[in-house]
């Protein structure tokens, strides 16, 4: 559940694409590609909210 409300409260600062990429990775089976997966949609999510000014630097390290 909290990861559900952590897109939904992103939807409004990210594109659908990324959310939806997490969200349906995370589902996945195959452990390799579902970590592969969710550092890549992650890594994007944190791109996209750093370059709209949505999350501080130092926000990011306290992950």
């Amino acid at each position: 559940m909290g990861v559900a409300l952590a897109l939904w409260v992103l939807r409004e600062r990210c594109p659908d694409g990324w959310l939806v990429a997490f969200w349906e990775v995370a589902g996945s089976d195959h452990e390799t590609g579902r970590n592969q997966g969710l550092h890549a949609a992650y890594n994007g999510i944190v791109r996209l909210l750093r370059t709209s000014g949505g999350l501080s630097e130092d926000a990011a390290r306290m992950k």
